[in-house]
Formats: structure tokens, sequence, C-alpha cells
């Protein structure tokens, strides 16, 4: 659905949502965020059925702006 670039704390990562059918046959909507430290790579990813996904996302930014890689 998207793909951009983000800066957390000073590092560049990648924001990528995307749609999935999942094992109970239901349609889930994926948010993860990929950053790299040194040689460490850290991946944030919050998923809900794509129907509850807008619902979910004051929840999903809270978490993501108070995640931090130090």
């Amino acid at each position: 659905i998207s793909n951009r670039k983000v800066v957390k704390n000073g590092l560049q990562g990648q924001e990528i949502v995307y749609k999935q059918l999942m094992s109970n046959g239901v349609f889930g909507t994926i948010l993860q965020y990929f950053f790299i430290k040194d040689r460490d790579l850290y991946i944030l990813t919050f998923c809900s059925k794509s129907e509850d996904y807008l619902s979910y996302m004051p929840v999903f930014q809270y978490m993501y702006e108070n995640f931090d890689i130090r």
C-alpha cells in the first residue's frame, strides 16, 4: 500500500504498509518499520484486521512515538 523513508532518533529507516491474507481467511493490514543501527536490524510490526486498521492507528502511533533505539 505504501513504502516511505522515515527518520527516528536520527536513524534513517523504512515504513512499509501492506495487506496480506491471514491464516484465518481474513485480510490483515500490516505496518512495519525497519531500522539498522550498527550491525543490528530492528523491526517494529503492527497488524490488525484491515477493517479495524484505522481505529487502531492512535495506538500504533503512540507505540511508535515511544519506541527508542539506543
